[in-house]
Formats: structure tokens, C-alpha cells, sequence
């Protein structure tokens, strides 16, 4: 019998910075890309792949951070949620 194979992908949402939404959420911007690049980064380092579904408020105020984000192997995902539109 042939091995079987486990294939894993660590997935992140990523919503907007909003220290009053009563959804947890990044208290400001700065942290909510620290947490994105973080995640991809340890996640790399262990060898797994990662998908970060992003809200698209996070599209636009954290573009050159998603593509440097993407350039290092992460897949990007658009996040629909309406808790953040």
C-alpha cells in the first residue's frame, strides 16, 4: 500500500484595524502587518505554506506589505465578511 501523503495549509484572517469593533480585530495598523508578516514568517521557517484571506479595507491601506508578503510565498485571498465593510 502506498503512502499516504498529509498536505497542510495555515490560513489567517486578516481584517481591518478597528480598536472598537466588538469582532477582534488588530488595534492599529502597524500591528495588523506585523501580525501578517509574522505569521508568514514562522510558518515559512517551519516549512508550511500560508494563505492570508485579507478584508479589502487591508488591500488598501497595506499594499506594499501584501506584496512584499506574497513575493515571499504567502497566496493572498480576498476576506468577505460584511462585520467589515
Amino acid at each position: 500500500m502506498p503512502e499516504a501523503k498529509l498536505f497542510v495549509c495555515f490560513t489567517l484572517d486578516c481584517p481591518p484595524a478597528n480598536p472598537q469593533s466588538s469582532y477582534p480585530t488588530p488595534t492599529n495598523w502597524d500591528f495588523a502587518t506585523a501580525s501578517m508578516r509574522g505569521f508568514v514568517d514562522a510558518a515559512t521557517a517551519a516549512g508550511l505554506k500560508t494563505t492570508l484571506f485579507v478584508a479589502s479595507d487591508v488591500c488598501k491601506r497595506a499594499t506594499d506589505d501584501l506584496m512584499a508578503i506574497a513575493d515571499a510565498g504567502a497566496e493572498l485571498g480576498l476576506l468577505t465578511d460584511p462585520r467589515f465593510e
